[in-house]
């Protein structure tokens, strides 16, 4: 059977570089294969930007400037692969 590691975090907003490298670094070193964030406070614009930084896929369901907002993080070293993917408008799920 094969194993999967998770890694679960409420950020309370990743908008300030600083905080967000250092959240990227604390998860690459968990050596999980997904990482949830909650209340990520991301909006379409940030996408690009926290894309090249984390260096693997993100998937968004964006909230707003104060609240909201989850992603789902894939190790960029995973042989995952996505055949399906949705988000809520309301940044929840």
């Amino acid at each position: 059977m094969a194993e999967c590691k998770l890694v679960c975090l409420n950020v309370r907003g990743l908008k300030n570089q600083r905080k967000r490298r250092s959240i990227f670094s604390y998860i690459k070193d968990q050596k999980s294969d997904f990482c949830l964030l909650q209340e990520t406070y991301s909006e379409p614009r940030d996408e690009l930007i926290w894309k090249s930084e984390w260096r693997g896929d993100i998937f968004f369901s964006h909230g707003s400037n104060h609240q909201k907002g989850v992603c789902i993080l894939l190790n960029p070293f995973s042989a995952t692969k996505i055949e399906n993917c949705c988000c809520d408008p309301e940044g929840r799920i």
